[in-house]
């Protein structure tokens, strides 16, 4: 019924990107995990 709020801070279907907003820009910015999706850092 009502829109959904966009998380600030959200993953990517896949494992071994993590997305994230700028807050400064707005922009979306992708991140490769070099370490792999067992060493991600959590979302707080």
């Amino acid at each position: 019924m009502g829109k959904k709020k966009v998380p600030v801070l959200y993953r990517a279907p896949l494992p071994l990107y993590s997305m994230k907003v700028d807050p400064d820009t707005g922009l979306v910015i992708k991140k490769k995990n070099v370490h792999g999706p067992l060493n991600a850092e959590p979302l707080t």
